[in-house]
């Protein structure tokens, strides 16, 4: 129950601690995963933290770059999911010298007053990033929310 002891990346100080549970997924080599999901007080309350983590999403390989002006960054928008009361996925590329590139990517989505993301995270770039599946396991995540 509740956040994770670290946020996750990209998403530092914008979940609520209130109705919130996580649960963490990783393997034996360079990949993992968390998916957190909240209990808005309603719906409306509910889309407007889904927008809320949109934003900061996409926001979040500038925002890097200005923490990081040494670095490389690039995001990308992977579209929304017709599931439930929708999802978007997006990707977030990370890049300093000296060290492996790291790829993110950020499943946002809502089934009435619940939101959940999930979020997965490797070394490497845009390009290796399993796109598809991710969709399907953001689109299984939404759909297992219960209303």
């Amino acid at each position: 129950m509740g956040l994770p002891e670290a946020a996750p990346f990209c998403l530092d100080g914008v979940l609520p601690a209130t109705g919130t549970w996580h649960r963490r997924f990783g393997n034996d080599l360079d990949g993992g995963a968390v998916q957190i999901s909240v209990r808005a007080s309603s719906d409306s309350a509910a889309a407007r933290l889904t927008r809320s983590l949109e934003r900061q999403v996409a926001a979040c390989a500038a925002d890097w770059l200005r923490e990081h002006p040494d670095g490389k960054a690039a995001s990308k928008d992977y579209g929304t999911l017709p599931v439930e009361e929708g999802a978007h996925v997006y990707g977030v590329h990370t890049s300093i010298p000296e060290s492996e590139p790291g790829v993110h990517l950020f499943g946002i989505g809502r089934d009435g007053s619940t939101v959940t993301v999930v979020q997965w995270g490797r070394m490497g770039d845009l390009s290796d990033a399993p796109v598809a599946a991710f969709k399907t396991t953001t689109t299984t995540a939404v759909n297992r929310l219960a209303p």
